[in-house]
């Protein structure tokens, strides 16, 4: 049996063997974490993959990560360009081709669902183990109470009891929901105030107030294909729900991490057809009970007050 010399060289495959290189037109997606979602996803359907490389950069850094600088090379081949509508710039802007297709998207943040929503100033972050600290979604009755110096069982009764004390004008609220949907709308190319505020009540649309669910992400990402499709017909057999069903299987899809229980009476006023008041929450490493939930909340809120206030004297 003969043998090859040990030096010799080995023959590399044809070009037809080989993997095919990498797509050098890219998409550029520009937001805050819904936009993150968006890029990921189309990252993984199947028209996109081989024609283009889709890049996510943040409209803010995040406690978790942090941007990574936009390439020259990346930038003079981006073809498309999506930006959701915030007010953070992008700043890049004036190094992307004259020719790439621009397109605006709202952000799908909803208010409605959790009217005393807050930041919590008694949340703290703790990298890397918990990025976004235990309680990020705050509750303005709950950190009233709070600040009052009440007890955490005289807390949860008055939230969980005194609804008749503390509710709000939805109707009113309502309104301003449906005209501050329809001033963002008006800026973006893609729509979607007047979807969101005719199907909230028959489906649930967000898992947490800036995070969506499934539902409302297929249709903005369908809308954000239609458009792109008048003017890149390469995108018209975008199939999302393909790319949904195999790579961001039910119940919660690629935003669900979180879960912020919202108000029963809320639930009532508002109609939602959809609401369980005995469902579970999942949050980031827990899963909570309605009453679970904010009698946690309320103790970490109260055991941070008190260690703040005893670092001072």
């Amino acid at each position: 049996m003969s043998h090859k010399p040990f030096h010799q060289k080995v023959e590399t495959p044809d070009k037809e063997a080989q993997a095919p290189d990498p797509p050098c037109q890219t998409i550029i997606v520009h937001g805050n974490c819904q936009a993150g979602a968006i890029a990921n996803i189309l990252k993984k359907t199947r028209v996109v993959r081989p024609l283009f490389r889709v890049i996510f950069f943040a409209n803010l850094e995040t406690p978790a990560k942090a941007n990574a600088p936009l390439q020259p090379e990346e930038l003079a081949n981006c073809r498309i360009f999506l930006r959701q509508h915030l007010p953070t710039p992008f700043p890049y802007s004036d190094q992307l081709p004259s020719d790439c297709i621009k397109v605006h998207f709202p952000s799908l943040d909803f208010h409605l669902l959790w009217p005393f929503g807050c930041a919590n100033a008694y949340n703290k972050p703790s990298p890397p183990q918990v990025p976004w600290g235990a309680f990020p979604y705050g509750d303005r009755i709950i950190l009233e109470c709070v600040d009052k110096g009440m007890k955490p069982d005289e807390i949860l009764d008055y939230y969980l009891n005194g609804w008749q004390q503390y509710r709000p004008n939805l109707k009113r609220l309502i309104e301003l929901e449906e005209s501050r949907q329809a001033e963002r709308d008006s800026h973006c190319e893609v729509k979607m105030g007047g979807w969101v505020m005719e199907h909230f009540r028959r489906e649930r649309l967000h898992w947490t107030v800036n995070h969506p669910t499934t539902l409302a992400l297929r249709e903005l990402l369908q809308r954000l294909f239609h458009t792109l499709a008048t003017m890149e017909p390469a995108l018209e057999r975008g199939d999302i729900d393909e790319t949904l069903r195999v790579y961001f299987p039910a119940p919660r899809g690629p935003l669900g991490v979180a879960v912020t229980p919202i108000h029963p009476r809320v639930a009532e006023a508002l109609g939602l057809q959809w609401y369980q008041r005995d469902a579970l929450h999942p949050f980031l490493k827990r899963t909570y009970s309605y009453e679970e939930y904010f009698r946690e909340m309320i103790g970490y809120c109260v055991s941070q007050r008190a260690a703040a206030m005893a670092a001072v004297g």
